[in-house]
């Protein structure tokens, strides 16, 4: 008889950040995918990584999306769409990181008051 021990990821909550990790002014807002780097919040080995949104887009046809770097597909991606105008939207999207800790996001180019992202946690 003999014990093999489970093996799996594990979830670390990252805490109570005192502000957010990115707001508005962080992000370009035109409809492209653009990388950013989480390296500095996420360690190396993260493979799954929980961002917490706070949003509120001035026009209708409001979305965030997020996916792997370098990823090239349109299938495979994480996305809130068609936040409500003017109203706070609240959510989380996760997203795996490549080796660097590095994610792509996209965002319409529409007027944006608040948007505000904080990396929730991380499964390693």
């Amino acid at each position: 008889m003999f014990f093999l021990r489970r093996s799996g990821s594990k979830y670390f909550h990252r805490g109570d950040p005192t502000e957010p990790d990115y707001v508005v002014g962080n992000f370009t807002k035109d409809g492209t995918w653009y990388s950013l780097d989480l390296s500095a919040i996420i360690p190396v080995n993260a493979k799954l990584v929980l961002l917490k949104f706070m949003a509120i887009c001035g026009a209708p046809g409001g979305y965030v999306g997020v996916r792997k770097n370098g990823a090239v597909d349109t299938l495979n991606i994480d996305t809130e769409k068609y936040l409500p105008q003017a109203a706070v939207a609240e959510f989380s999207l996760s997203v795996t990181p490549d080796s660097a800790g590095i994610i792509e996001y996209k965002v319409p180019n529409l007027a944006w008051p608040t948007l505000e992202m904080i990396v929730g946690g991380w499964f390693c």
